[in-house]
């Protein structure tokens, strides 16, 4: 998969691309359930393609409120199943992260926060 510099750039193509990376993120669980962690990583390669489609389509993007809405409907999907797979990849960090006040796991934060610009 490779970024595509010639897509448009409008708010049905960036809602489009948004919905694409939750399904990602969705397709990163079920493989991460099955221990299939080459796919997880695969399938980490190419949602990190399309957030940065994301980002490039979102310069200069006004969105409407309901649009902001299903955007961040999607961003939610996303960081959820991080943090199920995250779980499952480290289910001991879940537990020691209990223990620590003021630690946030940051792994989806570099990318999935460009998003939500």
């Amino acid at each position: 998969m490779k970024l595509d510099i010639d897509a448009p750039r409008n708010v049905a193509h960036l809602l489009n691309r948004c919905e694409h990376v939750a399904n990602i993120s969705s397709l990163m669980l079920d493989a991460a359930r099955c221990g299939e962690w080459d796919e997880v990583e695969r399938l980490t390669s190419a949602a990190g393609l399309v957030i940065n489609e994301v980002r490039a389509i979102s310069v200069g993007l006004t969105l409407t409120a309901d649009a902001r809405k299903l955007k961040l409907a999607c961003m939610q999907r996303i960081l959820a199943n991080e943090a199920k797979i995250r779980e499952l990849s480290a289910p001991w960090l879940t537990r020691v992260a209990r223990w620590l006040p003021g630690v946030r796991n940051t792994t989806a934060g570099g990318q999935i926060k460009g998003m939500l610009g």
